[in-house]
């Protein structure tokens, strides 16, 4: 049945089902790999973004779970410049009843995207992409192309699910599950 078409992928093999069917699935599985990027739906970032405007703080409205960020409350950001393309960057959080945070800093990349490093030893900058941000720039939607970790940006501590909608559409058009957001 498959003879003539085996022949000519496989001249110099003795078919038999079982090869047949293994070469079948090593086919199929290389097609799904090649083709399933193609049907990824990609992140999208802002189309302009202000990184002077963007510099100061921010109080986290709600996020993705993060291993990092088990057993924060109260978590913020601030950003402050370093040179033309670079960012300090202090993340904080209070957890156990103490205040950490972790400083590190961010390189542009591309409009709306930064990529973040907090340790010498960590091997490559996480991707940090704006994917909306309010026209005042008080609230904001980051996320990543991994649509893994995600957060929602105030400049304010207390904003209503209402005032963060648009941050909330940006995330759901980009492919992220807005049911898994923790609220703070």
């Amino acid at each position: 049945m498959f003879g003539p078409i085996s022949r000519l992928i496989f001249p110099h093999t003795v078919i038999t089902m079982k090869n047949h069917a293994v070469r079948l699935l090593i086919i199929l599985a290389t097609a799904l790999c090649l083709i399933s990027p193609l049907h990824a739906q990609q992140v999208q970032t802002v189309n302009s973004f202000d990184l002077n405007r963007y510099l100061g703080t921010w109080h986290e409205i709600a996020r993705f779970p993060a291993w990092y960020q088990r057993g924060c409350s109260n978590s913020k950001a601030v950003y402050g410049r370093i040179d033309n393309k670079t960012i300090s960057v202090t993340n904080s959080c209070d957890r156990n009843g103490k205040r950490e945070s972790a400083d590190g800093n961010a390189i542009v990349k591309g409009t709306g995207k930064l990529g973040v490093k907090f340790s010498p030893l960590q091997p490559f900058r996480a991707d940090y992409w704006v994917l909306w941000i309010d026209d005042a720039y008080q609230t904001v939607a980051v996320g990543e192309p991994g649509k893994k970790y995600g957060w929602i940006l105030s400049r304010n501590k207390s904003r209503s699910r209402a005032s963060v909608s648009g941050a909330l559409n940006a995330l759901q058009e980009n492919g992220y599950d807005t049911n898994k957001l923790i609220w703070n």
